[in-house]
């Protein structure tokens, strides 16, 4: 049995059975999305690298217009945020995580650029399985004016807010690697909690065969199958039909609270259905409620009706 065979079977058990969890709280299918690591990366693993080492990297607005500065962007768009796409793929700094919808990107991604001691691959590697609520296209109004205001500290978001970003077609690169993103909105590393994910090693005597079937199997190299345009009518439906922010006359501020609110239901119902623990769930919420009054106090000069904001959270939690 080609090795290939063993890790798909596995990645397929791993995302039915988060499937399945996830279904058990939310009524809609949920967003399931993957990451290759190529080594246990400890307690920077599923971070991005601006936030790996934030002394050796100018953040945001420094960092995009470098990359327009030395020609890396090759987009026509203007935007931060498609700026900041194309210039993902050239140089990996920024706080956007690549992720792919597709697991076999993944596998090759976790065997690639493993170092190798006297011929022999030196680390074990990883295949992340994530589960998410909701994705937002890269072209809405929405998360292209929240993105701006983030990176040039015009608003304070809540740091754990991670947006999870689907594909867009304008950008060859992620075009081949049917690839996405988690934007990180903190000016510091947040963790994924675990409750949005599940992990499958790969053994590293496995590495070196497993990169020969993606290849022999697949044509898994550098390059990808590339979608034609006729098959991505009932994507796009599918998609405008499950985002999570389709009201134009709400403020940034109602659209991020209520997207936090959905996330903390999200994930108190995770944790009740992992643990069954009262008690942590309240130590939880009694955390996610001081994180809440120091979003509301930090953005208080961007809303005209404050005290209702602190009723409604006051109602919700």
């Amino acid at each position: 049995m080609a090795i290939i065979q063993k890790y798909i079977k596995e990645i397929i058990k791993a995302t039915t059975e988060l499937k399945t969890e996830l279904s058990e709280i939310e009524r809609k299918e949920p967003v399931i999305c993957f990451r290759g690591e190529n080594k246990d990366y400890g307690e920077t693993k599923l971070t991005p690298t601006l936030f790996r080492d934030t002394s050796e990297y100018p953040l945001d607005i420094e960092l995009i217009e470098l990359l327009s500065d030395y020609g890396v962007i090759e987009g026509t768009d203007t935007s931060l945020l498609s700026k900041t796409i194309d210039g993902q793929h050239y140089i990996s700094v920024s706080r956007l995580l690549d992720i792919t919808f597709s697991m076999l990107p993944a596998l090759y991604f976790a065997t690639c650029n493993n170092e190798i001691e006297n011929k022999k691959i030196k680390y074990d590697s990883f295949v992340y399985i994530f589960g998410f609520p909701a994705t937002f296209s890269p072209n809405s109004e929405y998360i292209n004016k929240y993105y701006d205001e983030v990176v040039k500290g015009n608003f304070t978001p809540f740091p754990k807010d991670f947006k999870v970003i689907t594909h867009s077609y304008n950008n060859q690169r992620i075009r081949a690697q049917n690839g996405g993103f988690i934007l990180f909105p903190g000016r510091a590393s947040s963790k994924i909690p675990k409750e949005y994910y599940k992990a499958i090693k790969i053994d590293r005597i496995d590495i070196e065969e497993l990169r020969e079937d993606l290849e022999n199997y697949f044509c898994i190299t550098e390059s990808n199958i590339f979608p034609e345009k006729d098959k991505r009518r009932n994507l796009i439906l599918k998609k405008l039909k499950t985002s999570p922010v389709n009201r134009k006359n709400s403020s940034l501020f109602e659209n991020e609270l209520d997207y936090y609110l959905m996330r903390i239901e999200f994930e108190v119902k995770r944790k009740h259905n992992k643990n069954n623990n009262l008690v942590e769930t309240k130590r939880f919420l009694r955390r996610e409620s001081s994180y809440l009054k120091l979003f509301l106090k930090n953005n208080r000069n961007n809303i005209d009706k404050f005290e209702e904001f602190e009723k409604k959270v006051e109602l919700q939690l």
